[in-house]
């Protein structure tokens, strides 16, 4: 009787984090690329862009974890120099990111 409880209860855990994590996916990822699409990524950064790394970190995991692959741009709209140097250190640190100028014509 007991081995049936535990049964009963491993089983009701198992399907609650499935539930869970379906509505999680749900209300945080909306939007899924359809077969042979791919979603990109335009950042434009301006200034000192303090939170730059961080912002670009989150995107990463999002797109390494599988749930939204994504192609990750990083678009110069007159970055300050350390700016610029965070960004050339993140496209290098995880690939795949690319720089691009904006509007002021800087390149990267």
């Amino acid at each position: 009787m007991r081995l049936m409880y535990a049964i009963a209860t491993i089983l009701t855990a198992g399907a609650a984090t499935f539930a869970l994590t379906y509505l999680y996916d749900r209300l945080v990822l909306p939007v899924r690329p359809g077969k042979g699409e791919k979603i990109s990524v335009l950042l434009s950064v301006s200034g000192d862009a303090p939170d730059l790394e961080s912002t670009v970190r989150g995107l990463v995991r999002l797109g390494d974890s599988g749930r939204l692959p994504m192609r990750l741009e990083l678009v110069d709209e007159g970055m300050s120099p350390d700016a610029l140097d965070t960004a050339r250190m993140l496209a290098r640190r995880y690939g795949g990111i690319t720089l691009s100028e904006g509007k002021n014509g800087q390149r990267p």
